[in-house]
């Protein structure tokens, strides 16, 4: 989630498919200082239900501090 509670990503649902796979990649830019402010990456699963309300089925907090981030350096 975004500091303001808004998902930064979402895939696509498949429906009619109790074993979807979604072969889908993506990046996440992270602030250089991230990991020394203790910031983590949170990511969740849900359910889509067409007529009552979506499902957690998971989560997953990744600590920063504890990864290999590869920073890039945006100047040319």
């Amino acid at each position: 989630m975004s500091p303001m509670n808004k998902p930064q990503y979402s895939t696509r649902v498949i429906v009619g498919d109790l074993n979807p796979v979604f072969e889908e990649c993506t990046a996440l830019l992270v602030d250089p200082n991230a990991p020394k402010v203790k910031e983590r990456v949170s990511l969740q699963v849900w359910d889509s239900d067409r007529f009552t309300g979506d499902d957690l089925v998971g989560h997953v907090e990744i600590d920063l501090l504890g990864t290999n981030i590869q920073l890039e350096d945006s100047h040319d």
